[in-house]
């Protein structure tokens, strides 16, 4: 397997339908978010306890949960950009409904691409700012509340 870069990879918001498996994802419709530059790693993070017994002194740890880290999108801001809107629209959102994403990476080599699928509520509602040569920046915070849904290249 080669490695690759997020160049062409595609990040995209979907609706608040319900969604639990991969083809329950795959059935929603999504809308490619515009001017994306980067998307935080995807983490689903594994949480621990330890146990320590009497008889050896041992300290142990067991896998016990595990907590879906947020998801940081970072974008060049345009107002006009359908998937701009409708994550502006998801920040918005006062009803505590997830919204459904997906990611597509540039990894489709001569098969298809790996896509990740995830819902979460949009925190920040942002308003770019910078300097004058700076590109206008805007980043949204995806509290991400199911775990992640991995579609590997077949």
């Amino acid at each position: 397997m080669a490695i690759y870069t997020m160049a062409n990879a595609t990040f995209s918001i979907g609706t608040t339908a319900a969604a639990t498996n991969l083809t329950t994802y795959e059935a929603d419709t999504y809308v490619a978010v515009g001017e994306v530059e980067s998307v935080s790693a995807l983490v689903d993070v594994q949480n621990f306890t330890q146990f320590t017994g009497l008889s050896d002194s041992r300290v142990r740890n067991f896998k016990t949960t595990k907590a879906a880290d947020s998801v940081t999108v970072t974008l060049g801001f345009d107002p006009d950009d359908a998937g701009q809107e409708d994550l502006r629209a998801a920040a918005a959102d006062t009803d505590q409904v997830n919204y459904n994403f997906k990611l597509v990476y540039n990894d489709a080599g001569s098969t298809n691409a790996t896509t990740v699928y995830f819902s979460g509520q949009v925190g920040n509602d942002p308003y770019p700012g910078g300097g004058a040569e700076d590109v206008s920046r805007i980043e949204y915070m995806i509290m991400n509340n199911t775990g992640f849904t991995v579609d590997l290249r077949a």
